[in-house]
């Protein structure tokens, strides 16, 4: 049994599984090879599930992780150099892991203010899938 199955069923019976693409097991290697210590159950989520929408609109999680100079102006960038980023909810908030210590998950709001979410990848994107579905039950 795999970390996230619980997230697939849902992903399956809500009828938003092909929303995702799971990635290649060589672009996964890419990934710890260029990020050491990126966390295992963000890894392990992007090899069961993938990357892809949650939703139209409501959250995207890249195909990897993206630096602050793919995303922001060069002096944002600077202050965010310490940052990658795995998503964001299409409104200028993005979602990222500070490689500073310990690969703690972070927001960035569109005034590029950043906030530790105090929280596991696991965690958040579990949320964030209980959230939209809870959004389609009204």
């Amino acid at each position: 049994m795999g970390r996230y199955d619980e997230f697939l069923y849902q992903l399956i019976k809500k009828g938003i599984r092909s929303s995702f693409e799971r990635m290649p097991k060589d672009e996964i290697n890419v990934i710890t090879k260029e990020h050491p210590g990126v966390p295992a159950d963000y890894i392990e989520y992007l090899e069961e599930i993938g990357y892809g929408d949650i939703g139209d609109n409501y959250f995207m999680l890249y195909g990897g992780l993206v630096q602050a100079s793919e995303i922001y102006e060069e002096s944002k960038a600077e202050k965010l150099k310490d940052i990658v980023f795995l998503g964001d909810y299409y409104n200028g908030h993005s979602i990222g892991f500070s490689k500073k210590g310990e690969w703690e998950m972070v927001e960035v709001d569109d005034k590029h203010n950043i906030t530790f979410l105090n929280t596991s990848f696991e965690s958040f994107i579990k949320n964030k899938l209980d959230e939209f579905l809870g959004m389609l039950s009204y």
